[in-house]
């Protein structure tokens, strides 16, 4: 049994042992007792840490395997010399090589490697988070200095539905300037379709 199938297991147990007790604590005056009460608390503690643990678990593996396929993509690129994109509104193709504008192929490592699929939703890193906006709809017709800003200093770019302090603040200190401009360029180029 993989780990994501253990969390759905556990995380829906923690959530019918919710129902169950709040039925039975509503329709019985003397529920709980203290005794029982040790125990509905142990229960509940015990799935909240294995459905918390396995989330975290199935979210490393998710990563691993993205970083593998990402990593793969770029070297049958980089094998074939098949780096060519489909040509821009009104502009001509070109390489992926990285340039002053980031290295997109490098950036969705950079998306991959700090986990930013666990809190976000974008098609073209497969992934479904949804702590954080959905990617594809949030950054749609925005540019690399609006996605720049809400990495670096996310409490200026707060997305309509989300609270503030969310997204951590600490990107702009963790990720170097390269990394940064790899992660803007990705997050342009999966977002632009």
């Amino acid at each position: 049994m993989d780990r994501a199938t253990v969390f759905y297991i556990v995380g829906s147990s923690l959530a019918a042992a919710a129902v169950l007790f709040s039925f039975v604590g509503l329709n019985s005056a003397s529920f709980p007792s203290a005794a029982t009460m040790k125990g509905i608390l142990t229960l509940f503690a015990a799935l909240v840490i294995g459905s918390g643990t396995f989330a975290v678990l199935s979210a490393r593996a998710e990563q691993k395997q993205r970083r593998a396929e990402v990593a793969e993509k770029a070297e049958t690129e980089e094998a074939s010399g098949s780096t060519e994109q489909p040509p821009a509104e009104g502009g001509a193709s070109g390489p992926t090589a990285p340039s002053s504008d980031g290295d997109p192929n490098a950036g969705a490592l950079v998306f991959a490697d700090n986990g930013c699929g666990a809190c976000h939703t974008l098609a073209d890193a497969e992934t479904t988070g949804t702590t954080g906006p959905n990617l594809n709809k949030n950054l749609l017709g925005k540019g690399a200095d609006y996605i720049r800003t809400a990495i670096e200093t996310p409490s200026d770019t707060v997305a309509e539905g989300y609270p503030d302090e969310v997204m951590p603040s600490s990107y702009a200190d963790q990720l170097s300037d390269v990394e940064l401009t790899d992660l803007v360029a990705y997050l342009v180029q999966a977002t632009e379709r």
